[in-house]
C-alpha cells in the first residue's frame, strides 16, 4: 500500500515537473515562428478587407444591373475599382492556384473592376460567371486557412 501511494507521488510529481517543462517550452517560441504568426495575421486581415470590399462590388454589380442608372454607382464603383486596383495584386498570388487559366488579358476577379465603366461590367456577358467563379475561389482560400 505504501509503496502504491509513493510511485503515485512519484508518478505525480514526474508529471507535473513535465507539464511546466512543455508549457515553458512552448512559451519559447522561435523569432522565426513569431514572424511567421505575424506574416500570416496579416495575411489573414488583408484577406478580410479584401473580402469586405469584394463583397461591397458584387452588391454594387448586382444593384446596378438590377436597378439601371443611379448618380451614387458610378461614383461608388470607381472608389471600388481603384481600391481593388491597388490592392488585389498582394492576394493574387493566393488566390492564384483556385483560378481557372486565363485565355484573355484579365483573370476572372480583375475582369469585374478592370473596365472603366459600370455599365461595361454588367453588360458584358461573362460577368455572372465570373462573380460566381470568384465566390468559388474566395471560398476555396477562405476553407484553406
Amino acid at each position: 500500500m505504501r509503496h502504491r501511494r509513493l510511485l503515485r507521488d512519484y508518478l505525480t510529481q514526474r508529471s507535473e515537473n513535465s507539464r511546466i517543462w512543455l508549457q515553458d517550452r512552448s512559451q519559447a517560441v522561435s523569432p522565426r515562428v513569431r514572424l511567421r504568426q505575424r506574416a500570416d495575421a496579416r495575411r489573414k486581415e488583408e484577406f478580410v478587407l479584401f473580402l469586405d470590399k469584394y463583397e461591397e462590388l458584387i452588391d454594387l454589380l448586382c444593384w446596378a444591373a438590377k436597378d439601371g442608372v443611379h448618380t451614387d454607382r458610378d461614383v461608388r464603383y470607381a472608389q471600388l475599382r481603384v481600391w481593388m486596383s491597388a490592392h488585389y495584386y498582394r492576394l493574387r498570388p493566393r488566390l492564384r492556384p483556385y483560378l481557372p487559366a486565363t485565355v484573355g488579358v484579365f483573370d476572372a476577379f480583375e475582369s469585374l473592376f478592370a473596365p472603366e465603366c459600370v455599365d461595361y461590367v454588367i453588360n458584358d456577358d461573362s460577368t455572372i460567371e465570373n462573380a460566381m467563379l470568384t465566390r468559388s475561389v474566395i471560398d476555396c482560400y477562405q476553407d484553406s486557412l
